[in-house]
């Protein structure tokens, strides 16, 4: 038996699909994602949904929607016969793409040589174990991004409703349920019935992040039905990259087969430090959050 085998058993990482906009600055989307998601023992493989030279806060954007490419990209993955321990779909440019991932999870195949999804025999790149986690970035501060329309919105219902795990903000959650916004007074039976209006037969698991209430900001979680709260106080002013950060800390917890809660604290305290030392160090807002030198916070317990 080698030194190696002796101290430890080295075993393959589940492998987690991502599905989002690759950012060159900003922090944001899979730029944050994917070192998040590997420090956490998981072997992330990104789907770029559009590639941009940054976050749209920038005020120069360059912009390409790969929404023509999408279908090809995972037929290509289904001919190899790779398959999935879960799928992260983070921020989607438009309709379209919500439309097709709706299809492809769905199972539900027009076969129409024309439709996208007829590239595809079928959804045989999930495990059968597999979950899928869907972070419906569309809006936030109580407003949806510019480039979001009606039909983007109603696509992306669709969408959520097929999600083991539902990452909102509180703006993306009223649009989701076409609950009216406002920015406080939320408490537990109002997030427990936008919850319910989202979950109406008590399936998922969804974290609603960045509430504020009468006397701290929470996470709200629910889990098929029941309720629990990640508190925290604020470490600074919101900035852009968190939720992305937010949903593959859990998507990999997700893969790993941990449990919601633990995921939701961890995700939250590492935020909180990340946003802590941004505000220290004086990062610009459009910047993020000072990711890299906080990743160690992740890493996994060593054992001999």
């Amino acid at each position: 038996m080698t030194e190696q085998s002796q101290s430890h058993t080295i075993q393959k990482p589940p492998r987690l699909a991502m599905i989002s906009s690759l950012a060159g600055l900003g922090h944001v989307s899979l730029t944050a994602a994917l070192p998040v998601v590997s420090v956490l023992g998981v072997q992330p493989c990104p789907l770029p949904s559009s590639i941009l030279s940054g976050h749209l806060a920038y005020p120069a954007v360059y912009k390409t929607d790969l929404t023509g490419q999408m279908a090809e990209y995972l037929a290509v993955w289904e001919k190899l016969n790779t398959r999935f321990d879960g799928m992260y779909i983070g921020y989607l440019a438009d309709a379209g793409q919500a439309a097709l991932l709706t299809e492809i999870l769905d199972r539900k195949y027009t076969g129409e040589k024309n439709s996208p999804a007829a590239l595809l025999s079928g959804n045989r790149l999930l495990a059968p174990h597999a979950r899928v986690l869907v972070d419906p970035v569309m809006a936030d501060h109580g407003k949806p991004y510019a480039s979001v329309t009606r039909a983007h919105i109603d696509s992306m219902k669709k969408l959520a409703a097929l999600a083991d795990i539902l990452t909102p903000n509180l703006t993306e959650a009223c649009l989701l349920t076409a609950t009216p916004y406002r920015e406080d007074g939320w408490d537990i039976p109002s997030l427990t019935e936008l919850c319910r209006k989202l979950d109406p037969e008590s399936q998922k698991q969804i974290v609603i992040t960045g509430v504020k209430t009468e006397s701290y900001l929470c996470n709200f979680l629910w889990e098929h039905g029941a309720i629990a709260a990640v508190t925290y106080e604020n470490a600074g002013a919101s900035r852009p990259g968190t939720g992305d950060i937010f949903a593959s800390i859990l998507a990999s917890h997700m893969v790993l087969g941990h449990d919601l809660e633990t995921a939701a604290k961890q995700a939250t305290a590492f935020i909180s430090a990340c946003i802590a030392d941004s505000e220290e160090a004086g990062i610009l807002l459009r910047e993020g959050v000072l990711l890299e030198p906080n990743l160690y916070r992740l890493m996994p317990p060593q054992t001999d």
